[in-house]
Formats: C-alpha cells, structure tokens, sequence
C-alpha cells in the first residue's frame, strides 16, 4: 500500500472513532480531528494522482464540500466514484447523479431519498448504481434488466460489526476496479463483511483476499 500522500498537520490529532459493542452491534463516536483537513488544496495536491486512478471510494467523514468536489472531478475526467455515505447526511441529487456507485445502508437511504419509496423502488430508479446494504439480510441492487438483485449474507459467528461496511465497500471496490460485474463484486464483498464480524476491531477484522476466495468456495462445495 502506497501512503506516500498521507500528510500531517501541525498541531491537529488523527481522527478517531470511539467504538462500543454489545448485542452484537455497535454505537460510533467520531473526533475528525486531521479528517476535517481533507480540503479542496489537499486534492489539488494530489490531483494528477487521483485521476490516474480508475476508481475512487469516499465516505462522510471528510468535509462535504470536499467530497462534493472529488465527485465532481472524478465525473469530468472520467473515473468511477464510489460514496459510501456514512455517516448519515443529505447528498444533493447532482451529486447523486454523477457518483457511479452510491452504498448507503438502509438508514442511510432514508435521510438520502425519505421515506416516501419503497427500497425496491429506489434500487429500480438508480439501477447498477444504488447499492443498498441491509446487515444480515445482505446487500440488494437493481439490475438493468428491471429485476431487483439481492445478495444474501454469509451466515456468520458475529462478534463484532464494526467495519463491516467498510470492509464491503473496499472489497466491492477493489472488485469492480478489477472490472468484475457487479453481481460478483456484490458475492465477493458480502463474504468479506460478513468474515469481519467474526473478528473484533475494524481494520483487524478485515480478511484477505484469500480467506475470502477460501469462504467464497467452500460455500460453492456445500451447494
């Protein structure tokens, strides 16, 4: 992993989560700290970089006027942008419309869209682009074809979820970034989440690409 771009600001702290578990679930408290730094002179520093890349994946805890203008800069140039929108916050519709994929889970569709339509509405409306996650449900699309695509969990040893949507959105960007169709990149990136919550910690919990082609085929075998 390349971090050559991660900088330090004098005198501001790391972000930081405060992370509770218990009943298997867990309650987030962010400090932004240096996050807050993330400005529209940092992604002019690194922009040649940036759009090198041939997918980008964002979330809230940076400014929104700074995630608003990566969007629109991957939009003009040609590179997929991925929005993770957590945590929850209105996301104007332009935005919505030039992002390439957009991952919100199910309460994070509601403060994006309300909650006048249906989740199968919405997934039809925004078809291979609305991705929306439902925890032990599995992560559900729209497909082209007018069907509505849902991905069943992994079923699972849960000890902790946290970053388990933070494992599903790298893994399903790493995948679609690797060109798979977005059927598989959803199979791949459930399997990862649903490995993390089997472990405590967030970046601890994440599994490697192999142990999820392990889980991926020995669910294939049990068919």
């Amino acid at each position: 992993m390349d971090s050559c771009h991660v900088k330090t600001v004098q005198g501001v702290s790391t972000g930081l989560a405060l992370i509770t578990v218990g009943d298997n679930d867990n309650t987030i408290i962010v400090v932004a700290g240096a996050n807050d730094q993330v400005d529209r002179e940092y992604i002019d520093s690194i922009r040649d970089e940036l759009l090198s890349c041939e997918i980008v994946l964002l979330q809230h805890e940076i400014p929104q006027d700074t995630v608003e203008y990566v969007i629109e800069l991957c939009h003009s140039h040609g590179v997929k942008a991925v929005l993770n929108p957590g945590p929850a916050r209105p996301v104007k519709q332009e935005i919505i419309e030039k992002v390439s994929y957009l991952t919100p889970n199910e309460h994070e569709a509601v403060i994006l869209f309300g909650k006048d339509r249906t989740t199968e509405e919405l997934l039809k409306a925004y078809p291979e682009k609305l991705v929306i996650t439902q925890g032990s449900r599995g992560v559900s699309v729209g497909l082209k074809s007018g069907k509505v695509l849902n991905v069943p969990a992994r079923k699972a040893m849960v000890v902790d979820t946290t970053g388990a949507g933070d494992t599903l959105n790298g893994a399903f960007t790493v995948e679609i970034g690797e060109g798979r169709p977005i059927e598989e990149a959803l199979l791949f990136a459930n399997t990862a989440a649903s490995l993390s919550t089997e472990r405590f910690g967030a970046q601890g919990g994440m599994p490697t690409r192999r142990q999820v082609m392990d889980a991926m085929e020995c669910a294939e075998g049990r068919k």
